[in-house]
């Protein structure tokens, strides 16, 4: 019984402590299941994204996390910039593994926990355009500002702001606009025209329009505009166009207008519409170097998502930026604005960006988290970015150099090649300038090294007697130019009125200097740039006069004056007449005429047949730049034929049988013309002789009554 008893109570204590341990170890299981899923979180790989230089950053509040249990400490990473998320607005993604980097290879301002979080934007509502209206307004702040904007676009009476147009369509295009800051008086006073740009529609040359309908309403004045077969190219997706407003007097007013449409590619049409940097004062800054930090902003016009479709899923939306070229850690996404003809526009401001100096192209990828919309990717290359070049070493290898680069101790160092400073390219507007007129001259200049840079550039221009510099010294300082780098030059000129019909010198002179072996050396350059001057033609034809009428078969002259007001002379001056005149084809050779000359040619006009004479006199020439002019002068003249009147039939004719016998000549008539003088000469001889007796005669008789009285 006993023994009973002990076999029975040792089956009962094995059977609770089999029991006890069974419960020991699922409370572990327990134990442990429950500290895994409290636990800390703890950073797992996860897949690498599609483009290894682009993160996310989270836009929104980390979520509240369950409380941890006690791990041990670990070290934290250092932060590398290549592996940045910034996630705008965007729920909890998993974190990307992280690539540990030497911490002394980080800019002292890009050490930050990996962990960054954006904070919510804020409600206000930083969104870009649209559409912007633009404006036109004088120089003088006094005059009135005209504002207008496209109300519709209507191609062969289809809204191309709400259906698809294609390429090719051609119609009538009408405009819808509305126009402030004109009264209804004024347009109405003023001749307008059209100007496509861009070559989307066509044409694309001023043109006059027919203007449908205008009325004003609230001071804005609403005008149709209509324009016959307009051509769409499928360019672009966008109508851009200029209104021309001219008073007659010389002096216009252009109005620019730009409206999106629809076209087959705007559902998957998206682009960077525009990029600009700031600095801390919100102040737009126009060029970045390596190690700035500044504030970028940047405009997306995307047309394949409503407005109010973006600003649902704003929240969410998450942008990736090519970390290695631009480092940062906050950005924020504006609401979006409605684009007319669908789309939307926004902002993405991306603060305290670091410019590495790599390249200055800007990586974008946009992810709506939306599965009906793809992502976007976009690229836009900013010019305000300066790349930087880093100086090259002793081992660098160039291919124009003459030495192998053999390392071996025998062979002496050859030093880099004069570096040299040219004028690459200029322009003066093209052409001939003009003597007394102005001209714009713009100069590329180029460090044509290699290898080295060249500092503190002086350059100086030396312009001859024929040119006179306008608002500048004939000096310039440039800092620095990069190796294989360029930069521009402009200087405004005039050209005296004297100045010769010929091309005039510019000497452009440079002195420089540049670091070769770890020594500051100075060089210097000359380099000659010619521009080509013409005078103004002001060589002139007088109009020719002519009769009124001339005769059939007699020839008349006229005489063609012509006159050189100009400065310089012209050449083979030759002088021709046409027409249907009966002595055609006359010509005469002038040769030169001087500066301030005149000279003539005459010609004889007849006609061989009554009727109306015209023609033209034709002077050609040849000018300081020996091109050949002409100049003409078109005349007209009406020829008449001489005839004798025919017989009165009421006057009787005499018949020559009665007329009698003339009557005898007079005896004077008789005598000859050379009796008539001789009996003339001998009449003068005897009156003299007659006349010279009788004062002889008197002279005798005074003697005697003399001596009588004596």
């Amino acid at each position: 019984m006993n023994r009973f008893c002990k076999s029975t109570f040792s089956l009962l204590l094995a059977t609770l402590l089999l029991f006890s341990a069974a419960g020991i170890s699922f409370g572990m299981v327990l134990q442990s299941t429950h500290a895994y899923a409290v636990g800390p979180s703890v950073e797992t790989p996860a897949p690498a994204p599609d483009e290894e230089d682009q993160q996310e950053t989270s836009g929104q509040d980390e979520q509240e996390k369950p409380q941890e249990t006690e791990q041990p400490e670990e070290q934290p990473p250092v932060w590398n910039p290549k592996d940045q998320t910034i996630n705008i607005m965007g729920e909890e993604k998993k974190t990307e593994k992280k690539e540990l980097i030497p911490e002394q290879a980080i800019p002292e301002k890009d050490k930050s926990d990996s962990a960054l979080t954006i904070n919510p934007p804020k409600s206000e509502n930083n969104t870009s355009a649209g559409e912007e209206e633009d404006s036109i307004s004088d120089d003088n702040n006094d005059s009135p500002i005209i504002e207008g904007h496209v109300s519709a676009v209507l191609l062969n009476g289809i809204d191309l702001t709400e259906n698809m147009i294609r390429i090719g369509e051609k119609g009538k295009l009408e405009l819808a606009l509305s126009l402030s800051g004109i009264t209804l008086e004024q347009y109405e006073s003023y001749q307008k025209t059209i100007k496509f740009s861009g070559r989307n529609f066509v044409p694309d040359e001023p043109i006059e329009p027919s203007f449908l309908s205008h009325t004003e309403q609230n001071g804005v004045l609403i005008c149709t505009v209509s324009v016959e077969d307009v051509l769409y190219n499928g360019i672009s997706d966008k109508i851009e166009f200029s209104l021309l407003f001219s008073d007659g007097s010389g002096s216009s007013i252009s109005l620019d207008f730009s409206q999106t449409i629809r076209t087959e590619a705007a559902s998957e049409n998206y682009e960077i519409k525009s990029a600009i940097f700031t600095n801390s004062e919100n102040n737009i800054i126009s060029r970045i170097t390596r190690g700035n930090y500044a504030n970028l902003i940047v405009t997306i016009h995307d047309y394949g998502i409503s407005a109010s479709k973006f600003n649902s899923v704003k929240n969410k939306t998450s942008v990736s930026i090519n970390t290695d070229v631009f480092r940062t850690s906050n950005a924020s996404i504006s609401n979006g604005t409605g684009l007319k003809g669908g789309g939307v526009s926004y902002d993405i401001t991306f603060s305290d960006v670091y410019f590495s100096g790599k390249d200055n192209n800007l990586q974008l990828i946009i992810d709506y988290d939306d599965p009906d919309i793809t992502k976007r990717r976009l690229v836009h290359t900013l010019s305000q970015c300066q790349i930087y070049e880093p100086e090259p070493d002793d081992n660098d290898n160039y291919p124009d150099d003459d030495d192998d680069h053999d390392s071996s101790s025998s062979k002496p160092d050859i030093p880099p090649p004069t570096p040299n400073i040219i004028v690459s390219t200029y322009d003066y507007g093209g052409g001939n300038v003009t003597a007394a007129g102005n001209f714009t001259l713009t100069m590329t200049l180029m460090n044509t090294s290699k290898r080295v840079n060249v500092d503190n550039v002086v350059m100086k221009l030396s312009v001859p007697e024929a040119f006179t510099l306008t608002s500048s010294s004939n000096t310039f300082y440039i800092e620095r130019i990069a190796k294989r780098s360029s930069v521009e030059r402009t200087v405004n000129l005039s050209v005296k009125p004297n100045a010769d019909a010929i091309s005039h010198p510019i000497k452009v002179s440079f002195t420089y200097e540049s670091v070769i072996n770890d020594e500051r050396k100075q060089f210097s350059a000359e380099q000659d740039i010619s521009i080509p001057v013409s005078q103004l033609d002001r060589f002139s034809l007088n109009p020719v006069e002519m009769p009124s009428e001339i005769y059939v078969g007699e020839d008349s002259s006229i005489e063609a004056t012509f006159v050189n007001k100009g400065k310089s002379t012209v050449y083979n001056v030759t002088a021709e007449i046409t027409g249907n005149l009966s002595q055609p084809g006359q010509r005469q050779f002038i040769g030169n005429v001087e500066s301030g000359k005149e000279e003539s040619a005459d010609f004889l006009i007849g006609a061989l047949e009554a009727g109306t004479i015209s023609g033209e006199v034709v002077i050609s020439y040849e000018d300081a730049n020996m091109n050949v002019n002409e100049l003409r002068s078109p005349f007209t003249t009406t020829a008449v034929s001489f005839e004798m009147p025919a017989p009165d039939p009421g006057l009787d004719v005499m018949n020559p049988d009665d007329i009698g016998e003339a009557p005898p000549e007079p005896w004077y008539q008789k005598i000859p013309a050379w009796g008539w003088t001789t009996g003339g000469v001998t009449a003068i001889i005897l009156l003299s002789f007659a006349a010279k007796a009788m004062r002889r005669h008197r002279e005798l008789k005074l003697l005697e009554d003399s001596d009588e009285d004596f």
